[in-house]
């Protein structure tokens, strides 16, 4: 089925942009020398 594939695709996607805003929020939090780990 063509939607799942979509699907699966677009969650993926949007899984990596969380990762990506993650790791992106964790850089700035440590250039302001602080240890918070953002979850």
């Amino acid at each position: 089925m063509e939607w799942r594939i979509k699907l699966i695709s677009i969650i993926e996607n949007i899984e990596h942009n969380i990762k990506k805003l993650k790791e992106n929020l964790y850089s700035k939090v440590k250039d302001k020398g602080k240890e918070y780990i953002i979850s």
